[in-house]
């Protein structure tokens, strides 16, 4: 629906919203895909609230799956983001998340600091009956972590009460499975497997994935306990099944050691060993990417202190020099002339140098200006370049539509024409723009010309090999523009306008083709209608201006023919990478 009523907000927060599902499903990888969607229309169109979100969400997919750098990093930037806007409620979901993170770790100390920095901010807001329920929830679990059962129960009964007043059964799921830990820790089985048994049922209910595997995580623990060691394996066989089709490595090395454990006590110490074995092998590469970080901070200091202990090199030898250059001058006054000689001339030629460092420092800020001011006037120039006829008629055929009582199209006209204008605009400010950006343009552009003159013409716009490359923005409108105006506009029977792009190692190709009355015709109306393009002429002048460090973009125009006939015209557009 978004997507249909140009909502562009509306489309960033659905592509994050689905990729939510997909993480409470255990579907990380899937959860991934879409969040990354979200973050990458969010950066396009400057949306910062659900830029937050998007990087909110992509680090708890990461997180999941033990990525915990990748994590790190996009709860940072989330932060930042909800800092920046002193949104509240933003600031206090990511510290919570991050708590988790933390904890994740090991590092529980930090886990609780973070926990209870976000829950002093609760105060801040008007509700914050589900941000208390989370915060209290990881709490409870930090507290077990750091075998304080009676105090994690205490957080994990404010939690599972508000939780239970807001009828949130997938969070109800997890206090009750965290509760029931607690009670198997301070040795009361009873409790222990009424709370975790209700908390897997209502788990499996709403299909939270990552709550039924920690559940029978700790269901499998009680078991064990008890000497229950084939109901443990039937536990743990359906943990680990669901942990592998989840992604989720965390949980799978905690089944792999569970699997270690249960084979040793059924005496099968052949599996015992292998489980163990694939464990630690898991263990090591999750801990891999945190390695290779430390080591490039490491290194990086290396180079620090070795660039460092160069100048303490440089310093001493020039010291050495300086006592040298002072007994020289002791054994002869002859040569402390000369030397004093050289140090006047040394200082003409330094005070000279400086002289034209600074002379060069000012022609080079004073090139920078008039280049600034060059980029302006590119800037205005090009925010001038769509056709003032193309907006006058534009807006006439909206007017036209409205008084007609065609209100979808009119309206649909309007909504297009808006994002056309709001998208040369953003592009003006830039020098070079994605080609994915220009062809968009190029699509509304389209789809108005085809509105504004009822379906007129068809068109073709096709991509081969040239995605990622960039483009300077608007810069094959006018030929596309030309080629609707004056030679397929005036053409009776089918018309029909093709563009595609495509490269090779050293030039972005553009061409556009259309089937129209050719150059001749079209030249001898626009005499009779004295028109000129001047978005033409002032793309040519922009060609020149990528040409004038010895560049080799062009503009070339062929006259298509069938048998002697003109057949249209070809426009080829070369650009250097």
């Amino acid at each position: 629906l978004a997507v249909k009523i140009s909502d562009v907000p509306g489309i960033s927060t659905s592509l994050n919203f689905i990729g939510i599902g997909c993480f409470y499903k255990g579907e990380y990888p899937e959860a991934l895909k879409y969040q990354k969607q979200a973050l990458d229309f969010s950066e396009l169109h400057h949306l910062q609230p659900q830029k937050a979100n998007a990087h909110n969400s992509l680090a708890l997919a990461y997180q999941y799956q033990g990525n915990y750098i990748s994590a790190l990093e996009n709860y940072l930037s989330a932060l930042k983001i909800e800092e920046d806007a002193k949104n509240y409620q933003g600031i206090v979901k990511v510290l919570a998340n991050t708590a988790i993170l933390f904890k994740k770790q090991g590092d529980i100390d930090n886990a609780i600091a973070y926990s209870n920095k976000a829950l002093d901010l609760t105060n801040k807001l008007k509700d914050a009956r589900v941000q208390r329920a989370n915060i209290s929830n990881n709490l409870g679990s930090a507290y077990m972590e750091k075998h304080d059962y009676l105090k994690a129960l205490d957080y994990l009964q404010i939690s599972l009460r508000i939780n239970t007043e807001l009828k949130n059964k997938i969070f109800i799921s997890t206090c009750l499975g965290n509760i029931g830990y607690c009670y198997f820790k301070l040795n009361n089985f009873k409790k222990a497997e009424e709370y975790s048994y209700q908390g897997l049922k209502l788990a499996r209910e709403t299909g939270s994935t990552d709550v039924i595997i920690n559940t029978l995580v700790n269901l499998v623990d009680m078991k064990l306990a008890k000497d229950e060691v084939d109901q443990a394996l039937t536990y743990t066989l359906e943990g680990i099944e669901m942990s592998k089709k989840a992604n989720s490595r965390t949980q799978i090395l905690q089944c792999y050691r569970n699997l270690s454990e249960i084979y040793k006590r059924k005496g099968d110490y052949r599996k015992g060993y292998d489980f163990m074995a694939m464990a630690f092998l898991l263990n090591d590469s999750l801990k891999n990417s945190d390695i290779n970080k430390r080591i490039n901070d490491l290194q990086n200091s290396y180079e620090l202190h070795k660039k460092e202990g160069e100048l303490k090199l440089m310093e001493k030898d020039a010291q050495i020099k300086a006592v040298e250059m002072k007994e020289q001058r002791i054994f002869t006054n002859n040569l402390l002339i000369i030397v004093g000689a050289l140090v006047v001339c040394i200082s003409v030629m330094f005070y000279g140098f400086r002289m034209k460092s600074r002379l060069s420092q000012q022609l080079k800020r004073q090139n920078e200006i008039i280049e600034s001011v060059n980029n302006e006037l590119r800037n205005q120039a090009l925010r001038a370049q769509m056709n003032p006829h193309f907006i006058f008629n534009a807006l006439n055929s909206i007017q036209c539509l409205i008084m007609e009582e065609q209100t979808k199209r009119s309206i649909d006209y309007l909504s297009k024409f808006g994002s056309l204008l709001r998208q040369v605009m953003d592009n003006s400010e830039k020098s070079w723009i994605p080609l994915e950006d220009e062809i968009n343009l190029l699509k509304l552009y389209l789809d108005l010309e085809g509105l504004r003159f009822d379906g007129a013409f068809s068109y073709e716009i096709k991509n081969t090999g040239a995605s990622g490359l960039k483009i300077p923005p608007l810069i094959v409108q006018p030929y596309v523009e030309n080629a609707i105006r004056h030679g397929l506009l005036p053409k009776t029977g089918e018309r029909k306008l093709d563009i595609s792009f495509s490269s090779n190692d050293r030039q972005l190709l553009c061409e556009v083709r259309d089937n129209g009355i050719g150059r001749e015709a079209a030249s001898a109306q626009s005499r009779r209608r004295s028109f000129s393009s001047k978005g033409m002429n002032y793309t040519a002048g922009r060609i020149q201006m990528l040409n004038a460090s010895g560049g080799q973009s062009n503009v070339s125009v062929e006259d298509l023919a069938e048998d002697g006939k003109p057949a249209g015209t070809l426009i080829k557009i070369a650009i250097d990478l």
